[in-house]
């Protein structure tokens, strides 16, 4: 009976420390899940509070003292990045990481949103 103990708790454990690993693997290695801006828009549910990668041009920007927001565009689809780094310019090609959020209310319109880290 002790015999058959100790191999369900080697099993167990053996269990348990490759489940730690994929998981330290898939958050801590990769936290941000890199997605393209029509997949996201298309999907938003799935990825509404997710770290995600995005990256595509800056077509709008407005910022003031290192804060502001920038649109990202991506094969015709658009994304508004909110943002306490500073904005990038017009037309860079700009790879951002943050949380999505599928419904943040700006005045009177209720728009997709990547918060930068």
């Amino acid at each position: 009976m002790a015999r058959k103990l100790a191999c369900f708790t080697c099993g167990l454990m053996g269990v348990l420390v490759l489940g730690a690993a994929v998981w330290a693997r898939s958050n801590l290695l990769d936290p941000f899940l890199t997605v393209d801006v029509p997949t996201l828009l298309l999907k938003s549910s799935e990825y509404e509070g997710r770290r995600i990668t995005v990256r595509g041009v800056v077509d709008v920007n407005a910022g003031i003292l290192g804060r502001g927001m920038f649109k990202l565009r991506q094969n015709g689809s658009d994304l508004w990045v909110l943002t306490d780094r500073g904005v990038p310019s017009e037309g860079q090609i700009a790879t951002v990481h943050g949380t999505f959020k599928q419904g943040v209310k700006l005045g009177s319109v209720q728009l997709p949103i990547l918060l930068q880290d």
